[in-house]
């Protein structure tokens, strides 16, 4: 049996999740907190941990840190599955949980990254853009690919349920005011390559709607726009705003990962993790940007 709430934190700080753990048979005991990714566009899903394993039995006490990946539903110290050896504490807390912990642990998992989102600056953080992709390639980008874990808004249409995944251009020399609108069912949701019932471009300054073609929406499009207008899922201003915020969001991690300062973003040692937060080492990934710093 599993207990997990949640601390908020302070500004700045990351969201902490204290956990309480019973094993099936009562006989062990796991307290202690656990916290998400520090990282806010990250789209991993581990819990780290940090908890004190008790047996009611022998009241022999230990210390233990473990991750939660809590959608793969698997716990890993040091990014390996807990190896079942008899001296370590922690190689039955995978099979002591059910399923209802770990639909709490993701519950938990969600509503942190939720708390993390609201500290994101578009001034001070960094995005990792595909940069090149947006600027040769035109690509459009996803608020939901930039912000995994955003909850996106949703609608009903003919008895099913439908999440919105708005996508805008941010080509800097780009002057459109479009945005496109996926409507997709919750299984076919996936990161990587999203499979839309529905898709409908809408110019927000002019004010007019068209499918994936260009032409005027009919059939099945039409009911999804009216179901769109009627339920007042995104209205034009939010359409607007959130564009121009990920448009700013856009320009700042440009100019910062492509020409940052000393006084920006200090150089971290070619080993360590890169400052844009992508995960990658620093020399792997934007070291050559700053070379000549």
């Amino acid at each position: 049996m599993l207990t997990a709430t949640i601390d908020p934190g302070a500004k700045n700080h990351l969201p902490e999740v204290s956990l309480q753990i019973v094993s099936r048979d009562g006989t062990r005991r796991y307290r202690g907190t656990a916290s998400v990714c520090p990282v806010k566009v990250c789209e991993c899903t581990d819990l780290y941990s940090n908890l004190t394993s008790e047996h009611s039995i022998t009241n022999r006490k230990s210390e233990i840190e473990i991750t939660f990946n809590v959608f793969q539903k698997c716990c890993l110290p040091g990014g390996n599955r807990i190896f079942l050896s008899s001296n370590n504490p922690g190689k039955t807390l995978e099979q002591d949980l059910t399923g209802e912990d770990w639909r709490k642990l993701q519950r938990a998992f969600l509503d942190a990254k939720g708390i993390q989102l609201t500290t994101f600056d578009p001034d001070l953080d960094i995005v990792p853009f595909p940069f090149e992709e947006i600027e040769e390639k035109r690509k459009i980008v996803s608020i939901a690919r930039i912000f995994p874990y955003v909850e996106l808004p949703g609608i009903k249409l003919n008895r099913k349920t439908y999440a919105i995944e708005d996508m805008y251009c941010l080509t800097p020399d780009c002057p459109c005011t479009k945005v496109t609108l996926a409507g997709i069912r919750p299984k076919e949701l996936d990161k990587y390559s999203p499979r839309a019932s529905f898709t409908l471009i809408h110019d927000f300054r002019k004010d007019c709607w068209t499918d994936a073609r260009g032409n005027a929406p009919c059939g099945a499009d039409r009911k999804f726009l009216d179901a769109l207008i009627h339920q007042e899922v995104l209205p034009q201003d939010m359409l607007s705003q959130r564009h121009d915020t990920l448009r700013r969001i856009y320009q700042n991690s440009r100019d910062r990962i492509h020409h940052p300062t000393r006084t920006d973003l200090p150089i971290p040692g070619t080993s360590a993790p890169c400052f844009c937060g992508s995960g990658k080492k620093f020399r792997e990934c934007c070291g050559d940007l700053t070379s000549t710093i």
